[in-house]
Parts: structure tokens; sequence; C-alpha cells
């Protein structure tokens, strides 16, 4: 029955439509880069590397979590501080250890993966952006989740590219740069090397489009089905995008 289900999957993954395809023989993608910054959407990091940490069984790959702090390896809390994020006051929420800062980055990354989250419009997104500009012209490839393409775009690289972002915050995010052209329904945009996801759960679908895409489509399948998920691997289909924003 399982050998079905994955063969099943597999079968149904054909009939998808790639927005972008690895160059043949190309080299992996090895060295992976997440950035970290306090209030950070926990889907949106979490979605992503469940599904990368399931490929580096299979691959050799390295991760590493880089933070804004000028701490050298500080602890990036998960919880929303501020009271229009947290009226509550509820104590619900985690800290990471992050394992460079972006004084101190990890060297030679192939892949920078960025989470979206009220910290994309705070005082830590200068810094952020500030990278991103600086480390681009050595990635392989530039991956977004939500309001974490505002960050890519603030720093030039989005400029007269297609992309997308979350939902939720798709008009503040879009004003931030509008030198892009921003897609309002889409599950995923890929233009180039850059890979930006509408936010949430689409971030685990370009994900899996991505490992689909540049490590094959069988690792995929494979995922999908372990995870139980009802993978949508169409970029198009969006049924939360508003009208006005792409008539």
């Amino acid at each position: 029955m399982r050998f079905l289900q994955v063969a099943t999957a597999v079968v149904a993954s054909l009939g998808s439509v790639h927005t972008t395809q690895a160059a043949p023989n190309a080299p992996l993608p090895v060295n992976f880069g997440m950035i970290l910054a306090p209030n950070f959407r926990t889907l949106d990091v979490f979605g992503t590397l469940n599904t990368l940490i399931s490929t580096s069984r299979t691959f050799p790959m390295k991760l590493s979590l880089i933070a804004p702090s000028t701490n050298r390896n500080p602890l990036i809390s998960q919880a929303p501080t501020s009271f229009l994020a947290n009226p509550a006051r509820s104590d619900f929420g985690f800290n990471i250890l992050a394992t460079h800062n972006f004084t101190h980055p990890p060297k030679d990354l192939d892949v920078l993966l960025i989470p979206g989250g009220a910290w994309t419009t705070g005082p830590d997104s200068i810094a952020a952006v500030a990278y991103v500009k600086k480390v681009y012209p050595k990635l392989k490839y530039l991956y977004s989740v939500g309001e974490g393409s505002g960050i890519v775009a603030r720093a030039g690289i989005l400029d007269r590219k297609r992309a997308t972002t979350n939902k939720e915050n798709f008009r503040l995010t879009t004003l931030l740069r509008p030198q892009v052209k921003w897609v309002g329904k889409a599950r995923w945009v890929v233009d180039g090397n850059v890979w930006s996801a509408s936010g949430n759960t689409a971030g685990m679908d370009a994900i899996l489009e991505f490992v689909s895409v540049i490590y094959g489509e069988e690792h995929s399948a494979r995922f999908t089905n372990s995870m139980e998920y009802d993978r949508h691997n169409v970029s198009s289909w969006d049924p939360w995008a508003v009208p006005s924003w792409y008539d």
C-alpha cells in the first residue's frame, strides 16, 4: 500500500509544470543559510527546513542559522514582544541559538533562505537588507517565504523581476519596492535564481518544488507522502488572492 501511495504521488506530480530547471550537470547546492531575527514567522522557518532536513539525509548539505545580532552566537526569540502582536501578554514561545551573525557570516553559501514575520519591517531588517545585497552575487539560489521577499526587494534584487509575498501583508510589502513585478495570484514565483513563496503553507509547497527541480521529483514525492501533506504543485493555484491584486 505504501509503495502504491508513493507511486501515485510521483505520477500525479508529472502533471505539474516546473517554473524553473536546474542547469544540467550543475553541482548541487550544499551550503544553506537561514536568516533568523526576533519575531520570525514559525512555519516559514520550520515548514521550509523540514523538507530540507529530509533532503539532507540523501544529499550532503550544511545549514547555518544567521542572525542580525552583534553577538557571535545569539539566542533568537520566536515569540512576539510588542503589545499589538501579543495583547494577551502570553509567555508562549522559544529561542533558537544562531550559528552566525551578519558580521561573522558563513562562507561560501549556495542558498540563502529568508522567512517572513514582523521583523521584516523592523530595525533588524536594515542589516538584513545590507547583508542580502552583499551576499546575493555569490549565491546559487535565493529563497524567501512571505514578507521575506520584502527584504529581497529592498536590496534591489527583484527590480523588474516577478515575485510574490504573504497575503496578510501583501499591500504593505509590495509598497516597499514598486519596481518589482509583484504577482498577486501565485502560490510561489520563480524568476531566475530567486524563489518567493506567498507565505506559511505556500512555503512548504514551494520548497517541495525546489527540491523537485534541484534534486529530483522522486524525493519531493517521498517527503510529501511521509509528511501526509496535501501538496499543491501548481504555482498559480492561489484561492486566497484578492482579485484586485491581479486583475
